[in-house]
């Protein structure tokens, strides 16, 4: 338990990002360790859906492209870091509208292997959480990788819009608009293929996930233009 304190205190440290908690210090006074790290004034994304139910359109489309920002942050560090426990409760709002990732017990730096491909050290052990954690995170022999962070964020999107848990059974993520009609088809696209069970079959970084969230309206937009041009001819 010491040496996993130890080893997520010391990631975080080297970390310089305004959505990741700064680790001031780790103490140890014989034998009782301190790790003394910024205080997060707010509440988590959880909380938020306990007291409110499903959240706004909008307000899901600003937290997840703040969360792309963050994790493409983690990703394109030297060593890139997957983080693999992207949820509602380990994402705090701040009163200022900002976000603060917090829990980094399993994120993994990652290492080259002899083929070049990145590979997570101590990557075939399963954690996470189910449902929000994707496939491959639960094969036991599988490597995760940056498209495993999309994966968790759009199932995080997918609770926030609404109110439903894809880590309760039936541990299922149904199409969006089948749950909330009233959402828009750019949404619900960019959740479905954010989540896909194939990696090759979802956004390959968070940078491609969040041009698509930046534009997620010109996607119903253009939708519409198709049908009306349907309807005239």
């Amino acid at each position: 338990i010491v040496n996993s304190i130890v080893t997520e205190a010391n990631m975080i440290k080297r970390f310089d990002h305004p959505a990741i908690p700064r680790i001031v210090d780790i103490v140890d006074d014989a034998g009782t360790l301190y790790v003394i790290m910024d205080y997060v004034e707010g509440r988590t994304l959880e909380d938020l859906l306990v007291a409110g139910g499903p959240q706004s359109e909008d307000d899901v489309v600003d937290w997840a492209l703040q969360l792309c920002e963050v994790l493409e942050y983690l990703h394109t560090s030297t060593p890139p870091v997957i983080y693999r426990d992207m949820k509602p409760s380990n994402v705090m709002l701040k009163p200022n509208g900002l976000l603060q990732v917090i829990d980094f017990g399993i994120a993994r730096e990652m290492r080259e292997d002899g083929q070049g491909a990145s590979a997570a050290i101590g990557d075939t052990v399963q954690l996470g959480t189910r449902g929000f954690a994707p496939p491959e995170q639960y094969g036991g022999t599988a490597q995760t990788d940056a498209r495993s962070d999309v994966y968790s964020l759009g199932a995080t999107m997918y609770n926030l819009l609404t109110d439903k848990s894809p880590a309760e059974p039936p541990y299922e993520m149904l199409p969006l608009r089948q749950v909330r009609p009233e959402l828009s088809q750019g949404i619900e696209r960019i959740v479905a293929r954010a989540t896909q069970a194939n990696p090759d079959d979802r956004y390959q970084d968070c940078a491609e996930m969040a041009y698509d969230l930046a534009h997620y309206r010109e996607q119903d937009d253009a939708a519409r233009s198709r049908l009306k041009r349907t309807w005239h001819t």
